[in-house]
C-alpha cells in the first residue's frame, strides 16, 4: 500500500534530464473536455496582488491549458524577490513522453493592482495557438506554437521550490471559455482547493463558459502544501517506480486546514463494509486511511494522465484495484486514461510490413513455421506491453517472441572469465557502452598508435552515486518470463548451437585425445568470454578480414575507372592473389575480444550440451537472450545479507578442480 509521501518518478532513456521540486498552492481547475470538443479560446484577467511577503525564491501565478500534445500554455506574472511582477508568455513544449521545452518571450513590468489579461486563442489557418498578454489594456507580449488541441483550463500558485514564503489573496475576474463544440457537462469537471470561489454557467448550451469571479485565498508556502511534485526524470527503458519518500511529519488530511489549499478526496461510491444495526453511531464516520499524498495526487489530471502513458491495461487495472479510493480517482479520467496508455512501438505499422517480420522470425528464429497458418497477423494489444529485456524497444504481446521450449534456456548461459566472474556486480550490471580503441601518449614505451590493451574500467576507491542503481540493468529473468521483441529473438538458437559447438570442437581436437591439437587452450586462444568485447579483461587483437561491402568501398574510392583492380598499399589494407589468379585486398582491423574463460578437467573428456556449473547456479553467467549477468547462487546469497564465508574445504576442493585456459 503506498504511503502518504510515494510520488511518481518516470524512467524513461540513459542520461538524466530533470529533477523538480515544485510546490503549488490553492488552484481552480477544469477538465478535460468532452469526446469530440476542446478548448478554442480561452480568457481572464488577474488583479496583481503586493509582493509575496518573507519570500526567496520565484512565484508564478498563471491560467494554463493542457493539450492533446501534452504541452502547457501558461501566460504568467512572475515574481523572484522583488517588489513588482514580470509579465510574459510562456509554454511547454512536449519533445519526447518525458520531457518538455521552454519557450518563452520578453517580459513587462507591472504594479500591485495592475490587470493582467491572458487571452488564448486557436488559429484555424495556422493550427497554432496564440497567447496575447496585457497589462492595464495594453499588449505587451504575444506567443504563438502548435500544440494540439486544448483539453482543460485552470489556475495555479506555484512556487519553484518552498522559499516563497506568503502570497497574498487575489483574483481572476472576467474569465470565458469557448469550447469547439458544445459540452453542457463540462461544469461537471470543476475542481476547486478548499477557500477557492467561482461558478460557471453557460447560456448557449455548453459552447461559450463564464466563471464567476475567482477568489484565491492567501497561502503560506511551506505550511500545508496543496500538492509538491518530486519527479526524477531519466532517459531509461520506460518504467514506472513509486519512490517512497516517507513524511517528515504526520498530516492530516482528512480534515484540511481551510487556508491551506488542500482539496478533498473524490468519495468513495461503495461504503468498505456493509453498515449493520446500530454499528454506525450518529456523527460518526470510519476514517478513510487510503487518504494520502498518493491518492490526492491520482485526483490531479495532468499526474495520472503521465502515469497511465508509462503503464500496460493491465497494470493500470491492478493500480484501480489497490484500495476503493485509488479506484474512485481513477474513474473519472476512465474514458481518457484507457486511450492513452502505454502503446507498442509497431502499433502505428503498417499490416504488410507486420506480416513480413512475422514470415521472416518464422524461418529463422525461434517460432515455428507451422504456427504461422492463416497468414494474417493481428493488431497490436494493449493489456500487455513492456519494454524488450534486449533492447528496450516497447512491444506488445504480439510483436514479442513466443515463448521458447524450456529445455532451450539451458543453453543461453555464456561462461564468463576471471575478471567478469569475481568483479563486483555493478559493474556488470551496469548500462554496456561501444568501447573504443584508447591510444597510448607519446611518452608511452608502446609505438605511436598502439592501443592501450588494458583500459582502467573501475575505481574502487571512487564511492558510488546514489543515481547509480536507476541506471544499471537489472540481472537476467529469462527463468520467469521471456519478453524479447521479434528482432532480437529471431537468431537466439543459432547462436546457442554454434556456441556449444565450439565447445565441442575444442575438446575433439584437444591433444588429450589423440588429435594434433588447434591451440586451443594455449597462451591466448581458447573460448572468448561471454561479454565478449564489453568483458572486463578484453584485449584488442589484429584481426584480418576480407568483407567484401569494405573492399567494394576500397577499390571504387581508390581507382573509380578500373574497379576490378586496386592499385596501392599499405599495413592495414593489402593486396593479394588466390588460387587461379584471383586478387583480393586483405583489411586488418583491431578489434576487442574477451578474456579466455576456464576449462575444467572434467569438461575435457565429455562432449558438453550446455554448461552444467552454470545452470545449476554453481558460477556467474552471463545470458545471450537478454545480454544480462546471471546471478549464482553465492551471488544470490551475497545480495540476500548472508553471503557464505571462505572454508579450508572450500579451497581444498577448488585446489582439487583445476583449471586451464
Amino acid at each position: 500500500m503506498p504511503s502518504s509521501r510515494q510520488i511518481l518518478s518516470v524512467l524513461t532513456t540513459a542520461v538524466l534530464t530533470s529533477s523538480v521540486n515544485a510546490a503549488f498552492g490553492p488552484a481552480f481547475s477544469t477538465g478535460p473536455v468532452g469526446t469530440g470538443s476542446w478548448i478554442r479560446e480561452a480568457n481572464s484577467t488577474l488583479v496583481l496582488p503586493k509582493a509575496p511577503t518573507g519570500s526567496s525564491g520565484d512565484t508564478a501565478l498563471w491560467v494554463g491549458m493542457g493539450t492533446s500534445n501534452g504541452d502547457l500554455i501558461q501566460s504568467i506574472a512572475d515574481n523572484v524577490n522583488a517588489d513588482d511582477w514580470d509579465i510574459y508568455a510562456y509554454t511547454l513544449v512536449s519533445t519526447s513522453e518525458t520531457t518538455q521545452m521552454p519557450i518563452q518571450t520578453e517580459g513587462e513590468r507591472a504594479q500591485e493592482a495592475d490587470k493582467i489579461t491572458m487571452y488564448y486563442k486557436f488559429d484555424d489557418a495556422t493550427g497554432n495557438y496564440t497567447q496575447i498578454v496585457s497589462v492595464n489594456g495594453r499588449q505587451v507580449s504575444t506567443l504563438s506554437t502548435d500544440d494540439g488541441q486544448a483539453m482543460g483550463w485552470g489556475s495555479a500558485v506555484e512556487c519553484a521550490a518552498e522559499d516563497c514564503g506568503t502570497v497574498a489573496a487575489h483574483k481572476w475576474i472576467d474569465t470565458t471559455i469557448t469550447l469547439d463544440k458544445a459540452d453542457p457537462n463540462y461544469d461537471q469537471t470543476m475542481g476547486k482547493a478548499q477557500g477557492v470561489t467561482g461558478e460557471m454557467s453557460t447560456s448557449d448550451g455548453g459552447v461559450t463558459w463564464t466563471i464567476t469571479d475567482i477568489e484565491i485565498p492567501e497561502f503560506t508556502f511551506g505550511s500545508l502544501v496543496w500538492l509538491r511534485c518530486c519527479t526524477l526524470v531519466l532517459r531509461l527503458p520506460t518504467m514506472v517506480v513509486l519512490v517512497d519518500l516517507d513524511d517528515d511529519e504526520p498530516t492530516s488530511l482528512e480534515n484540511p486546514h481551510p487556508s491551506s489549499g488542500r482539496f478533498n478526496a473524490k468519495p468513495l461510491y461503495h461504503s468498505l463494509d456493509a453498515p449493520t444495526e446500530g454499528s454506525v453511531t450518529a456523527g460518526y464516520e470510519r476514517p478513510n486511511p487510503n487518504i494520502n499524498g498518493f491518492s490526492q495526487a491520482l485526483s490531479c489530471y495532468p499526474i495520472v494522465s503521465q502515469l497511465a502513458a508509462q503503464l500496460d491495461l493491465n497494470t493500470l487495472h491492478d493500480l484501480s484495484r489497490t484500495c476503493r479510493q485509488f479506484r474512485a480517482n481513477l474513474l473519472e479520467y476512465r474514458s481518457q486514461l484507457v486511450k492513452h496508455t502505454l502503446h507498442c512501438e509497431n502499433e502505428d505499422s503498417e499490416l504488410g510490413e507486420k506480416l513480413e517480420s512475422r514470415l521472416q522470425e518464422g524461418r529463422h528464429g525461434m517460432v515455428l513455421e507451422n504456427r504461422l497458418t492463416t497468414g494474417r497477423v493481428g493488431k497490436c494489444a494493449r493489456d500487455m506491453v513492456g519494454d524488450c529485456q534486449r533492447c528496450g524497444d516497447i512491444v506488445c504481446r504480439n510483436c514479442t517472441m513466443k515463448p521458447p521450449p524450456t529445455p532451450t534456456l539451458r543453453a543461453r548461459h555464456r561462461r564468463l572469465c576471471r575478471t567478469c566472474a569475481k568483479a563486483p556486480l555493478p559493474l556488470l550490471m551496469a548500462a554496456q557502452k561501444q568501447r573504443t580503441l584508447s591510444m597510448s601518449s607519446s611518452s608511452s614505451s608502446s609505438p605511436p598508435g598502439s592501443p592501450d590493451t588494458h583500459p582502467v574500467l573501475f575505481d574502487g576507491d571512487k564511492p558510488r552515486a546514489f543515481t547509480a542503481p536507476a541506471f544499471e540493468r537489472t540481472p537476467c529473468n529469462c527463468d520467469n518470463v521471456v519478453w524479447l521483441c521479434a528482432p532480437c529473438g529471431k537468431d537466439l538458437r543459432n547462436a546457442d548451437t554454434h556456441y556449444v559447438r565450439g565447445w565441442s570442437y575444442r575438446t575433439t581436437y584437444t591433444r588429450m585425445l589423440g588429435g594434433l591439437g588447434v591451440g586451443f587452450g594455449e597462451g591466448i586462444e581458447g573460448v572468448e568470454c561471454g561479454r565478449g568485447s564489453a568483458c572486463l579483461g578484453s584485449r584488442i587483437v589484429e584481426h584480418e578480414t576480407c568483407e567484401q561491402n569494405l573492399l567494394d568501398t576500397i577499390e571504387r574510392s581508390q581507382t573509380p575507372e578500373s574497379p576490378e583492380r586496386w592499385r596501392g598499399s599499405c599495413y592495414l589494407t593489402q593486396e593479394i592473389e588466390g588460387i587461379g589468379g584471383v586478387l583480393k585486398v586483405k583489411h586488418k582491423k583491431q578489434v576487442r575480444v574477451g578474456e579466455c574463460v576456464k576449462l575444467y578437467e572434467d569438461e575435457k573428456t565429455k562432449s558438453i550440451q550446455y554448461l552444467e556449473r552454470e545452470v545449476k547456479g554453481e558460477l556467474r553467467s552471463w545470458c545471450s537472450w537478454c545480454e544480462r549477468v546471471v546471478r549464482s547462487k553465492k551471488d544470490e546469497a551475497g545480495v540476500a545479507g548472508n553471503r557464505p564465508t571462505s572454508s579450508g574445504s572450500s579451497s581444498s576442493s577448488s585446489s582439487k578442480r583445476k583449471s586451464s585456459y
